[in-house]
């Protein structure tokens, strides 16, 4: 019982970090243009995926081997 009340906790606390940084990105109307045009994108389906091991490597976080 107690761990499943632990984890609705952090559940809950995971979903308001997230309310509170959309929030946060919301405060400035470039990223608001840039969230509606990801939607818009995403929503019609236009560009390219791209596998996101691709972006691993440009941000230097692949696997080393």
């Amino acid at each position: 019982m107690v761990r499943a009340l632990e984890k609705r906790r952090w559940l809950w606390f995971r979903w308001m970090a997230g309310q509170m940084e959309t929030a946060h990105l919301l405060r400035s109307p470039k990223n608001v243009q840039r969230l509606l045009t990801a939607l818009q994108r995403a929503v019609g389906r236009k560009g390219r995926p791209e596998p996101v091991e691709k972006f691993r490597r440009e941000l230097g976080l692949a696997a080393q081997r």
